[in-house]
């Protein structure tokens, strides 16, 4: 799948804050963060070497081997395993305080939506949620099913791609 095998946009500023986020825990060897359509992995292994316990998780077998080999060569802890966002299946262990992540998976409206429900499972289990997208227009999509299911705005906290490319920048110099 060519969706997998990409480093998208919002998976490296994504990658960036969460392991800035995990360096200042003091808690983050017992955070566990699971990165639902993870593609090549790269928010997982950010969080992996931050010292988080990490499950990635995709669709895509090539995905997964990808993210396994990168775990390996980079001596870093990371259980990769299959599960479907829109599938009717449980979210792999999550608990209070743990980040479910993903990142530039709004790729059809079907699975925005189911993202957006897999939002609520995560906050209704004590998760915190890091969204990263690159402003596809099946975010309206996402938004939509949030506020369906009963998130309230005010409860969801967002950064527009203006602010992140201004926080991009920063990094940078």
């Amino acid at each position: 799948d060519a969706l997998a095998g990409q480093v998208w946009p919002s998976a490296r500023t994504l990658a960036r804050e969460l392991r800035s986020r995990l360096a200042d825990e003091s808690s983050a060897r017992q955070t566990t963060v699971l990165e639902l359509g993870c593609g090549v992995g790269l928010v997982s292994l950010a969080a992996a070497s931050a010292g988080a316990r990490v499950i990635a998780s995709d669709v895509d077998h090539l995905a997964r081997a990808c993210v396994s080999a990168a775990a390996d060569d980079a001596g870093l802890d990371v259980s990769v395993q299959e599960f479907d966002l829109t599938s009717q299946h449980a979210l792999p262990y999550i608990g209070a305080g743990d980040w479910v992540v993903f990142s530039d998976v709004f790729v059809t409206p079907s699975v925005a939506r189911a993202a957006a429900r897999r939002c609520i499972e995560a906050v209704d289990a004590g998760a915190r949620v890091f969204v990263g997208d690159c402003g596809r227009c099946t975010r309206d999509d996402f938004l939509a099913e949030l506020h369906a299911t009963g998130m309230p705005p005010e409860d969801a906290q967002f950064r527009d791609a203006a602010e992140l490319r201004e926080w991009e920048h920063s990094e940078r110099t």
